[in-house]
């Protein structure tokens, strides 16, 4: 009996022997898959690309939230936008001149307060037929009327003391990329997000550095993960041609833009064009933690022969720090939070003295944005809002936009004032009258193609006396 006890003891313990084996091997294994797993995703997610792809699509994501109308305000394909403009500005500084050039901005403020602005667009779909006037007058005296049409696949355009008849310019196809499927809306979302998603991968085709530094985060100096990316005015133009070039390769951004401009598959951006100066450059540094590779801080530097400015940004569980220093001894320290579609920001200077603040706030269709700043020589004040009434979903609504700011320099008012536009959109369309007179623009004299190119010196010497 007690070797049959004996044996049975043995038995159970080989048995829970094994079990301890298939366990112990089994733990090691998965431990060992995870590790393997793990050191794939943290060796991918340290790779510099990765770490700005993820920091950009952030940033857009949170931009987004603020700027992105609802889709109660889209009324369809046909309708109206009737839009008047005003202004109402003064200066204390122009006021006071007695220089030539400063006699004619005077003027052309004052001119501007007497000016009545008129915009109006129609947009048929139904009908296919886009038409969009401009008119401004100050008194009974015509400052500038034009008018571009689009009807039966071809475009006109026409402007007062001009010549008296429409200039035809040519085919435009803008109404083939509507249909059952694509909406004004939905072609302007796709290119949106697609020229975005352009920018981006094609920054990420430039150079990226990377480093393992001591950098000051939070007020602690920490050993931290670095990349880095400089953007030159070569390295700017680089990855401008490739989104233009991912445009034009893109079907569908292709067909909407060509639509629109037809000589889009021609258009290049010039190597005289230049964006930077030969010596002047922006370098992106981002910082992260060296474990899961947390954007810890954002910095930019502007460098040129002159100036040497950094702004740099440092991430809080309750705000965002922003910094900005340069080589005249200006720092200033702002501090903002976001709360649902809030953002607040104080900014300090470096004697930790309160000189400013914005603030950003959208309720539905509603914003309102203030922005003051004061550091005894330069004062501002900047206030914006917009606000929707008359909601009819997806039918009509009225918008008022206003801007009011105050500019003084060393006491002195430079520019105050507001500007206010008034917009009604409805989704109904009045009826478009059809062009009698044309010209074909190949047709034009060489007076009338100098008479259109310097139009618009003509008209800003009319608001300077």
């Amino acid at each position: 009996m007690l070797l049959f006890l004996y044996n049975q003891g043995v038995g159970c313990g080989k048995v829970k022997y094994k079990k301890l084996i298939i366990f112990t091997v089994s733990f090691l294994l998965v431990l060992a898959i995870i590790s393997f797993f793990g050191g794939i995703y943290f060796q991918i997610n340290s790779k510099p690309k990765i770490i700005f792809k993820k920091s950009f699509d952030a940033a857009i994501e949170t931009i987004n939230q603020y700027i992105l109308p609802s889709d109660d305000l889209f009324v369809g394909d046909s309708f109206t936008i009737d839009s008047f403009l005003d202004f109402n500005l003064d200066s204390e500084y122009y006021s006071k001149q007695d220089t030539l050039e400063n006699i004619k901005k005077y003027h052309l403020i004052q001119n501007l307060n007497q000016m009545d602005t008129h915009f109006l667009l129609m947009h048929n779909d139904a009908d296919k037929i886009f038409s969009f006037q401009l008119s401004q007058y100050i008194g009974s005296e015509e400052i500038n009327t034009v008018h571009l049409l689009v009807d039966d696949a071809t475009e006109y355009y026409f402007v007062n003391q001009f010549i008296e008849y429409y200039i035809n310019n040519g085919t435009c196809n803008y109404f083939e990329t509507l249909n059952g499927e694509n909406t004004t809306k939905d072609n302007i979302e796709y290119l949106y997000y697609f020229i975005l998603n352009s920018v981006r991968n094609n920054i990420m085709k430039e150079h990226f550095s990377q480093f393992e530094v001591k950098q000051s985060v939070n007020g602690k100096i920490q050993k931290v993960h670095k990349i880095s990316i400089q953007f030159t005015d070569y390295s700017i133009h680089t990855v401008l041609n490739g989104v233009l070039n991912d445009l034009k390769k893109d079907k569908k951004s292709y067909f909407i833009l060509k639509s629109v401009y037809k000589d889009f598959s021609k258009y290049k951006i010039k190597k005289s064009t230049h964006f930077l100066d030969e010596s002047e450059s922006y370098t992106l540094n981002i910082y992260t933690s060296n474990f899961l590779y947390k954007p810890l801080k954002y910095e930019v530097i502007h460098n040129n022969k002159i100036q040497l400015g950094k702004f740099f940004c440092e991430m809080n569980h309750s705000s965002i720090d922003l910094f900005y220093e340069d080589n005249y001894s200006h720092n200033y320290h702002m501090v903002s939070t976001l709360d649902g579609n809030n953002i607040k920001m104080k900014v300090f200077n470096s004697n930790d003295k309160r000189i400013g603040e914005f603030h950003f706030e959208r309720v539905d269709n509603d914003i309102i944005a203030n922005l003051s700043f004061d550091d005894n020589y330069l004062k501002y004040d900047f206030f914006y809002s917009s606000k929707v009434s008359k909601l009819k979903k997806n039918q009509s609504y009225y918008r008022d936009r206003k801007l009011s700011f105050k500019i003084v320099r060393d006491k002195v008012g430079l520019l105050n004032g507001d500007i206010k536009v008034t917009s009604k959109m409805e989704n109904k369309v009045k009826k478009i009258e059809s062009v009698s007179s044309t010209k074909l623009s190949s047709r034009l004299s060489d007076s009338e193609k100098e008479c259109l190119k310097t139009r618009k010196n003509t008209i800003m010497a009319r608001l300077e006396r």
